[in-house]
């Protein structure tokens, strides 16, 4: 099957995926089997195989069916290190995860290549055990936090609110160690977006909106409280811009404006007037759950 043994395996394996013979449907079925290290095999020979398309607008979808595949086995730090491989170009030299996450530093020239495969990470990252998720979070973290590129691959996944919501939803059958840190790096990546978003998208305003419609299902479920939850995610990213704003150095901050700023054309600008209106209908229209329980308890002590 291509294994050489020893140290020559990956380079084995390699070779054979660019063989135009090896077709991507063999590779799917192999996802199959209940061996590891055969389905983390067959996902890094996929990955050689699609990094070398030109076409890839069908890769989401791809990536999608390979998640629904791998969801029937558990999900561990060695698939993950495989699935991070293809997402970023960089695969671990330990395919078998023996030494938990592998990603190596994650710095400025970490760059997504393959921005399919997130929607992918995010479905199997809710099956994983807390410790992972953790790991996943401050990954994904550092992946924004240090390209302004790896952002723009995110804010143009439709579903990267929903995938969020999802993850803070299911913390909760998380160590309370790791639920409070899985819900730190949560808000730090939705802070770290929607600041992006307001900086440089004319309609980066309308993040807001998303942040209200996606959540009506996991308040709906009481899975998540919205009025915490949203409160949380507009502090954040308030406080982000404040302290921007606060270096006064229009060089290091979009959010510095002079005399000279044209208002009517300035981006950031134009998106904190409405991004300030909507959080203040938010914050003095919508009652916090402690302002609701005093109003019904001052109706029932009057009736």
């Amino acid at each position: 099957t291509g294994n050489s043994g020893g140290g020559g395996e990956h380079s084995t394996w390699s070779a054979a995926a660019r063989k135009p013979a090896l077709p991507l449907e063999s590779l799917l079925r192999l996802l199959s089997r209940d061996h590891e290290r055969t389905r983390n095999l067959a996902l890094y020979l996929i990955g050689l195989l699609v990094d070398a398309r030109t076409d890839r607008t069908s890769m989401q979808d791809l990536f999608m069916a390979i998640a629904t595949q791998l969801q029937t086995f558990p999900f561990g730090a060695a698939t993950y290190n495989v699935l991070f491989g293809l997402l970023t170009g960089r695969f671990p030299e330990d395919l078998d995860g023996a030494a938990g996450t592998n990603t190596g530093v994650i710095d400025e020239g970490v760059q997504i290549v393959q921005p399919g495969v997130l929607p992918c990470i995010f479905k199997l990252t809710l099956l994983g055990e807390s410790e992972l998720r953790q790991s996943i979070m401050q990954h994904l973290y550092l992946l924004l936090s240090h390209s302004r590129s790896n952002r723009e691959h995110m804010l143009r996944w439709y579903g990267w609110v929903d995938a969020l919501y999802a993850v803070l939803a299911e913390r909760s059958a998380s160590k309370e160690h790791h639920s409070n840190v899985i819900f730190e790096m949560t808000m730090n990546v939705f802070k770290t977006l929607v600041v992006h978003a307001l900086a440089t998208d004319k309609a980066g305003w309308r993040v807001f909106a998303r942040l209200s419609t996606a959540m009506v299902q996991y308040s709906e479920r009481g899975v998540l409280d919205r009025e915490r939850t949203l409160r949380a995610i507009y502090t954040k990213v308030l406080a982000a811009i404040h302290e921007e704003a606060a270096l006064g150095d229009a060089s290091a901050s979009p959010f510095v404006v002079s005399k000279k700023t044209d208002f009517k054309n300035c981006v950031p600008a134009i998106n904190l007037l409405h991004a300030v209106s909507h959080i203040e209908e938010f914050v003095y229209y919508t009652p916090s759950a402690h302002e609701i329980e005093l109003a019904c308890a001052e109706a029932g002590g009057g009736g």
